[in-house]
């Protein structure tokens, strides 16, 4: 078999597929899955008081109808839980469809004549299933994925009514097939606007995330960094490498971007649930993780490459640390990066945003303060001066 044709498969699963759904495309799921829930409560009620032309069959309608209840009941509840979720729809986009082809070779064996009700709610059942897979694969899957259950449902099911005298049953299944290819029509008609509109969101998003973007390193840019600034901050710290232009005429260029990437790997570890990886002893370790123990979160921790070789650290809470114990533990880290085998030092300014202080003016702050650190000796950190932060009543000096 071709190597396409297991790419072409791979694509209409929906284990593919991004675990986060979009707000509208949840909102749809929640809809289709209640509409599940009720139908499967109303044939559990049809299927208890409507009488049954054969007893023996009757466990095996109201096993399968709470059996449908339940797994559709579990699908709402795991909205919060998308992995769950994919599992919980594959599990009803199959077993709506087994559903109706159970029957029909349940029929055939036993050489029974369905109910009448039985056969109408075929149609609705086929409906729910395509429904839901429309939301599992692209449109381009889906008439191939439900002409297989439809054309089996086709083939078990009419020799069984040939059997037959011509009566309501087939009346039934008559207008029930019909009926069924003529929603199929409108329903493919849905699913495309839907999944446009899907498409149209992450299209959005992605290119959002393109813009904010800094290509080389992989963390926010300027313009994803000013964005963040807008939000409120409460601390911000700009780190510039020092010498950076000597290690760009002296190894390179492409040394100099290795050391923009190293930078920007041990910022963006930042906000993880571990330490930066790094060379680093244990103890020094340990001690980053504890002066930053309250900030690993992308809520809190932003990090960006604010131009050339400077980067901007936006912090929402203070390092329950300090801000002074904090910038030594992050001067000290990138300090023992060695990218390639090369020792990099940073020179870096921090600064409080204070109480209604503008974000152009903590800016202009946090760059004076870097260059303190540079005038200074370069490889140490400029904090505030102490009478500044004490004014602001949020820091704890240490």
């Amino acid at each position: 078999m071709p190597k396409s044709v297991f790419v072409w498969l791979s694509e209409w699963s929906p284990l593919r597929r991004r675990w986060e759904d979009t707000p509208q495309l949840h909102s749809v799921k929640r809809r289709i899955y209640s509409v599940c829930l009720v139908m499967s409560l109303l044939l559990i009620v049809l299927t208890s008081f409507l009488a049954q032309k054969d007893s023996f069959l009757f466990p095996f309608h109201l096993g399968l109808h709470t059996f449908g209840f339940v797994v559709a009941l579990t699908a709402l509840v795991c909205l919060r839980w998308p992995k769950w979720l994919r599992l919980i729809e594959l599990l009803m986009a199959t077993g709506i469809f087994a559903y109706a082809l159970l029957w029909d070779a349940l029929y055939l064996i036993l050489n029974v004549l369905p109910s009448r009700e039985l056969v109408i709610t075929h149609g609705p059942v086929f409906l729910l299933g395509s429904v839901i897979l429309s939301l599992m694969v692209p449109q381009r899957a889906l008439l191939p994925l439900l002409a297989i259950p439809f054309s089996l449902h086709l083939l078990l099911s009419w020799p069984l009514l040939l059997r037959f005298p011509w009566g309501d049953v087939q009346s039934a299944r008559l207008v029930t097939e019909l009926a069924t290819l003529t929603t199929l029509i409108p329903l493919m008609l849905v699913g495309e606007y839907q999944r446009a509109v899907v498409l149209a969101e992450q299209a959005t998003h992605s290119l959002h995330k393109l813009v904010e973007t800094d290509p080389l390193t992989g963390i926010l840019n300027r313009r994803g960094l000013m964005s963040q600034l807008e939000r409120g901050i409460a601390v911000v710290a700009l780190l510039d490498i020092d010498h950076f232009k000597s290690i760009n005429d002296t190894y390179g260029h492409e040394q100099g971007d290795a050391v923009l990437k190293a930078v920007g790997d041990y910022l963006s570890g930042l906000a993880s649930a571990a330490p930066p990886s790094t060379d680093l002893a244990s103890a020094d370790l340990a001690s980053i993780h504890l002066a930053s123990a309250n900030l690993r979160s992308p809520q809190n921790v932003q990090v960006g490459r604010w131009g050339g070789e400077e980067f901007l650290v936006l912090l929402r809470q203070l390092p329950v640390a300090g801000v002074v114990a904090w910038g030594e533990q992050l001067r000290a880290g990138i300090q023992h990066l060695y990218p390639d085998g090369l020792a990099i030092a940073v020179s870096i300014g921090v600064a409080v945003q204070l109480p209604e202080e503008p974000v152009a003016q903590t800016l202009r702050r946090v760059d004076g303060l870097m260059y303190q650190a540079k005038f200074g000796g370069r490889n140490r950190v400029v904090v505030a001066e102490e009478s500044e932060l004490d004014e602001s009543g949020q820091i704890e000096l240490v």
